[in-house]
């Protein structure tokens, strides 16, 4: 007969963990333990399982033989493996994938072992992303505060900028370390480039290259001298040209443009004889039609010739073809138009100042004079800064496109003050218009309800039903807890998880440990874990309405004004006496 010895030893050989367990069971019991399986750990690492107990005393009757541990299913970044146990074969549900580096992966899989097998499929976990998260995924709620990644970190646990711990992932808007060029009035944005930056924000101060023609000095330029430049074409520069094309030569921010020129300026001196522009090109061998090799950026819009003049390629015959106007107003004597794509002949000069309108049909601008007319060619339009009172993005601002709405102060772009003209509400956290634009006032947005808790723009923003806030969202298609999209606690949820478990199921505004309506106190001392008296309704932490209960009288909202008991009701201790 084979001992127990024996079949101790083949163990032992199998597993040493096995045999590394405390003897705690009867011999009848042997081996009837599998290991729990392995969890999943932070950054995807997982923890090895228990090892299974393993038996001593007198000989034993194997049933199933030696049989295997369970083996933990994989939680996030890798499979837990459980410890080797003596009873019969079992393997553990793989337990569900969370996101891949979050806090909290996936829950292991759940082993039975012995003849039938049960197993049990592991969560899945890891925090919800926001909408308008920039950065990697990450990058979110990994332990580290992250700026500029278009909304708040939860890491981050207030608005300071020493509170940033990275400010350069993959998404941000800054691109070197803190606080580079991250705004300290919103941690989730950087600082817009100064006034008067005309290439693109990204470019300013980029800590990579000189960026020249863009209207403002460079930081990543040592100097204004011409000789720093290594990128003069940026969209947005004067200059369209590899350096130095058209940079001035004494400062570097500028394009080296002559009086009277009327195309735009980054085609002066960028290698190519522009034609129609007012004045001869100086890359243009003469003034003949023949030296041309663009004619579609100035009096014309045509490939050449076009309608340039023979004999000076600085005009062209007839009414411009690039004129966007109606042609009776080109020079009628009467008014300069401004913005119709060529200089009005009855414009004393190229200044804005020259300008009688600007805002009829075929005009850049959608408001009246100045509107958006460039000051120094009134062909065209420039880009404003935007005014103090703007509060959404500083490049929304007169981008000649969009209408934006809700952003504090009337947009270039919308010809009127009407909510008719809206294009874009986003500000206001609408997914379309008019969304929450006060129609009264399209500068505004329309604040969320009184007793709603989470975010202002997260109320009816026409995509998430959120729940869990104190009132219902006009998001969610009824009241029920199962068609809630999201329970954010960071911004104002009542519930403690993602998932939302801890809604009440017919009114997911509130949660299983929400106040009642009659609850005069601050909402986070209800069922904090400590009495609370004489705040309209009986706090969750009174194991009675006795006033013997009472632990706190005089908080914010309480009918006493005194420490207990105060005038706190000796048989009911949500109301008072007096």
């Amino acid at each position: 007969m084979v001992s127990w010895r024996f079949w101790s030893a083949v163990l032992c050989l199998v597993s040493v963990a096995a045999c590394s367990g405390k003897s705690q069971k009867d011999k009848d019991d042997a081996g009837n333990t599998g290991g729990s399986a392995g969890e999943s750990g932070f950054g995807g690492t997982a923890s090895t399982g228990d090892a299974g107990e393993s038996s001593t005393g007198g000989q034993a009757t194997v049933t199933n033989g030696p049989g295997t541990g369970g083996t933990g299913g994989p939680g996030t970044g890798g499979p837990g493996t459980g410890g080797p146990g003596t009873g019969g074969p079992g393997t553990g549900g793989p337990g569900s994938s969370g996101v891949t580096g979050f806090p909290s992966g996936g829950s292991s899989g759940v082993t039975t072992s012995g003849p039938n097998v049960t197993t049990t499929a592991g969560t899945s976990g890891g925090p919800v992303i926001p909408a308008g998260w920039s950065c990697t995924v990450l990058a979110y709620a990994n332990g580290a505060c992250d700026c500029g990644c278009g909304t708040p970190d939860p890491d981050c646990s207030g608005d300071d900028i020493d509170e940033c711990e990275v400010c350069n992932s993959s998404g941000s808007c800054n691109p070197s370390v803190c606080p580079g060029k991250i705004d300290p009035d919103n941690l989730t944005d950087c600082k817009p480039p100064p006034a008067g930056w005309s290439c693109a924000p990204e470019t300013y101060a980029d800590e990579r290259y000189c960026h020249c023609g863009c209207g403002v000095l460079d930081p990543d330029c040592e100097s204004d001298d011409p000789e720093e430049c290594e990128i003069c074409h940026s969209t947005g520069s004067c200059s369209e040209a590899v350096c130095p094309g058209s940079i001035d030569a004494s400062k570097n921010t500028k394009c080296d443009l002559p009086d009277g020129w009327t195309c735009p300026g980054y085609t002066y001196g960028n290698g190519l004889c522009d034609c129609g522009c007012g004045v001869v090109d100086r890359d243009c061998t003469s003034e003949s039609r023949d030296a041309c090799d663009v004619c579609y950026n100035g009096c014309s819009n045509e490939s050449c010739p076009g309608p340039i003049d023979e004999e000076d390629n600085t005009i062209c015959t007839g009414i411009p073809s690039s004129w966007s106007c109606q042609d009776r107003f080109f020079g009628d004597g009467k008014l300069c138009h401004c913005g119709c794509g060529f200089v009005d002949p009855d414009c004393d000069s190229t200044e804005l100042e020259a300008c009688d309108r600007c805002n009829f049909e075929g005009s850049c601008s959608v408001q009246d004079c100045p509107g958006t007319i460039d000051q120094d060619n009134n062909a065209y339009c420039q880009r404003p800064d935007p005014p103090a009172a703007w509060t959404c993005d500083w490049y929304a601002y007169a981008d000649g496109r969009t209408c934006d709405c809700g952003c504090g102060a009337v947009d270039l772009d919308c010809p009127t003050d009407s909510i008719d003209e809206c294009d874009s509400c986003w500000s206001c956290g609408s997914y379309s218009c008019p969304g929450k634009i006060d129609p009264d006032d399209t500068k505004s947005c329309i604040p969320a309800p009184d007793g709603w808790t989470c975010s202002e723009q997260s109320y009816s923003d026409g995509y998430t039903c959120e729940c869990g806030c104190g009132i219902t969202d006009p998001d969610c298609e009824s009241e029920l807890a199962t068609v809630c999209d999201s329970c954010p606690t960071y911004l104002g949820s009542c519930v403690d998880d993602y998932n939302c478990h801890g809604v009440l199921p017919e009114d997911n505004s509130r949660c299983t440990d929400s106040p009642p309506d009659d609850w005069n106190c601050s909402v986070e001392i209800y069922h904090d874990g400590a009495c609370d008296c004489g705040c309209g309704a009986r706090d969750m932490d009174c194991d009675s309405g006795d006033i013997d209960d009472c632990e706190f009288c005089a908080e914010e909202g309480s009918c006493s004004e005194d420490n207990c008991p105060g005038s706190i009701d000796e048989s009911d201790n949500a109301l008072c006496t007096e």
